[in-house]
């Protein structure tokens, strides 16, 4: 028997600038089911009538400025979206991976011809397929699990020394600097064309159980927000526990964007 998905999200510039937050939010997400995807656009929240497969829903966090971190965010959206309502293939861990990095080739292209080389966004991305989440990451947004009480980070944060630690080198200077993002590629490291995703590190898949609870965040919430307050923020209803992490990254002075889609898996459906 199929299990149900409750799905709810926060995308929000955060602290006003005369707080010391963020101007503009770059941020943008995905929530693609039940005949709909929504996303930001324009500052507004939008949904769009589609039939697609699956459960598919990403974080993407822009960074750039002059709104060229918003262009990106929502640029790699909308690529997410049409893959959703395209064929599911035998494997979805290898099929996602493989449309994220042509992705990246065909988007970076188009932004270097707008001459926009600076702009980037992290991605974290998961299909829900037969009940099974794929999940592929750039950059520093994150994905968590909370299963019977205990959270799990499944991704690891795209920066200089989570690289060299990979690869047995000695750790660099800014360690924790992002070291790649998607559109841009490489930052710090080789300043090369494409990006890093690692099969099996970088991409997973886990098959879901009744009342696990899956977070997709950008570091605004990661950054400030301690992994025993997600645990009990994921706790409650998704709509609650979204604007508790909100709440919770602000007022723990987080000068980010704030973004968090929590997916909360529900006793199978019945009939």
């Amino acid at each position: 028997m199929p299990l149900d998905y409750e799905i709810a999200v926060v995308c929000d510039r955060g602290r006003a600038p005369e707080d010391g937050g963020r101007v503009d939010n770059e941020d943008n997400y995905l929530i693609a089911h039940q005949g709909s995807f929504c996303h930001m656009a324009n500052d507004v929240h939008v949904s769009t009538a589609a039939s697609g497969n699956g459960v598919m829903v990403a974080v993407a966090d822009g960074m750039g400025g002059h709104n060229y971190g918003k262009l990106a965010a929502e640029a790699a959206i909308r690529m997410l979206s049409r893959r959703w309502m395209m064929p599911v293939l035998d494997d979805p861990e290898t099929d996602l991976h493989a449309f994220v990095l042509q992705g990246h080739r065909r988007l970076r292209a188009k932004s270097q011809a707008l001459l926009h080389q600076n702009m980037g966004t992290t991605l974290a991305i998961g299909w829900i397929v037969a009940d099974v989440f794929y999940w592929v990451h750039v950059g520093d947004s994150r994905i968590y699990l909370l299963r019977d009480g205990a959270l799990r980070l499944l991704t690891r944060d795209h920066t200089r020394g989570e690289f060299a630690l990979r690869d047995g080198l000695a750790i660099p200077r800014r360690a924790r600097h992002l070291a790649q993002s998607f559109l841009f590629g490489s930052r710090g490291l080789k300043q090369d064309e494409d990006i890093r995703i690692d099969a099996g590190t970088d991409t997973g898949h886990v098959p879901l159980l009744a009342d696990d609870v899956v977070l997709l965040c950008s570091d605004g919430v990661s950054n400030f927000v301690s992994e025993d307050a997600i645990t009990a923020a994921l706790v409650l209803p998704p709509n609650q526990a979204t604007e508790r992490l909100f709440t919770m990254a602000v007022e723990s002075g987080s000068d980010d964007n704030v973004t968090a889609v929590v997916v909360r898996v529900a006793s199978p459906a019945s009939g």
